[in-house]
């Protein structure tokens, strides 16, 4: 699995090109990437279709980028080719850094499928990471949140083990709604899927396995 960042080659037109993973999309059968060439970004291709890339491998491309200079037909071209020869100079350091042992920096603190907590005011949402990708300087998520699918940046996202408050059931937890008479039947056990601060205390979203939502529930209500 590839992730944001990421260095790559694919064949194109017939031809393998060096891109970077720009965007990372879940879908069925496994996640779908977004990479950037030198002039275009090729939407959604398998895993399959993509290789990792050599230090050596960007070190020739460099060179013969140099050599092409001179020989660039527009405007619209020199500028594409300057911004993917700074890209390959920085993915060229990176990983001269990797083989040193040197940590580099985290490109995106989630990844794609993974259960996330998803802030909003005063409540924490149950969520899944649908999509990952870099947007200028910094990397934006889109995140399905109860039904619907949110475009989030890191600062109202947590891991799940990060949004531990003071609550009797934690977000992503198991419980039960206690119904009189069906102690016994699972079709009332499921997910805390949100927990609201109120005046009065905390109060829980609980999601059953069939994918129906129980809301506003206290602690007194679950088990």
């Amino acid at each position: 699995m590839y992730a944001i960042g990421d260095v790559v080659s694919l064949l194109h037109d017939g031809s393998r090109e060096v891109g970077e993973v720009v965007g990372v999309l879940s879908a069925p059968g496994g996640p779908l990437y977004d990479v950037s060439l030198e002039d275009i970004v090729v939407k959604a291709t398998e895993e399959a279709d993509l290789a990792p890339v050599h230090a050596d491998e960007i070190r020739t491309l460099l060179t013969s980028l140099v050599g092409m200079e001179t020989s660039v037909p527009t405007r619209r071209k020199a500028v594409l080719r300057q911004c993917y020869a700074a890209f390959l100079t920085k993915a060229l350091d990176r990983l001269d850094r990797e083989a040193e042992g040197i940590p580099s920096d985290v490109c995106a603190r989630f990844e794609v499928g993974q259960s996330v907590a998803a802030r909003d005011g005063s409540s924490l949402s149950l969520g899944v990471v649908s999509l990952v990708a870099r947007d200028g300087e910094s990397i934006r998520y889109e995140v399905d949140v109860l039904g619907e699918t949110l475009r989030m940046d890191e600062a109202h996202i947590m891991a799940l083990s990060d949004a531990v408050i003071e609550a009797t059931y934690q977000l992503g937890s198991r419980a039960r709604f206690v119904a009189d008479g069906y102690e016994g039947d699972d079709a009332f056990v499921g997910t805390i899927c949100k927990l609201e601060e109120t005046e009065t205390g905390i109060e829980y979203s609980l999601m059953f396995d069939d994918g129906d939502i129980l809301e506003g529930l206290l602690a007194a209500d679950l088990e």
